[in-house]
């Protein structure tokens, strides 16, 4: 039995909310992982949140608006769901591209052995799970925040 009705977002949050979380999920990780080194600091995340938002609007018009037509009205729209979804879809090309395995012969980092004979060691699998899970946590909280514009959005409306 249901206390409340269901929410169900509307077109324009939806939209607002498209355009806004997957900048904000770039520049977060541009904070925490800056490219372009010998640059001063907001330099670096300014260039990198420009690269990894290239990226990240790509994924959203690939995966995150056929996953939003899928799974609108079939699944409650709610926190959990938004991230986890979020999250599924910034980590789906990573893991995709770790299935390919290294393209290097040998690989090292800080001094441990990544790749060894073209085959990814424990520790290489270990960093490249690290950086997957980060890219996951990212996504999810990308997810999170499409949840919320469009709780926030839709309720300002209705007020």
């Amino acid at each position: 039995m249901k206390s409340e009705e269901e929410f169900i977002p509307s077109g324009k949050s939806l939209a607002l909310a498209t355009l806004i979380a997957p900048a904000v999920a770039a520049i977060l990780l541009a904070l925490g992982q800056p490219l372009y080194s010998g640059l001063d600091y907001l330099e670096r995340v300014w260039r990198t949140a420009i690269d990894f938002a290239a990226f990240a609007y790509v994924l959203t018009l690939t995966l995150g608006v056929p996953a939003l037509l899928l799974l609108y009205r079939r699944v409650r729209f709610n926190a959990v769901n938004c991230a986890l979804t979020g999250a599924a879809i910034a980590a789906l090309p990573w893991i995709i591209l770790s299935m390919f395995g290294p393209a290097a012969d040998t690989a090292r980092v800080g001094g441990r052995a990544t790749v060894l004979n073209g085959v990814r060691t424990a520790y290489g699998h270990w960093l490249e799970l690290q950086f997957i899970g980060i890219i996951a946590i990212v996504g999810g909280v990308a997810g999170f925040l499409f949840w919320g514009i469009t709780i926030a959005i839709d309720r300002r409306t209705k007020a």
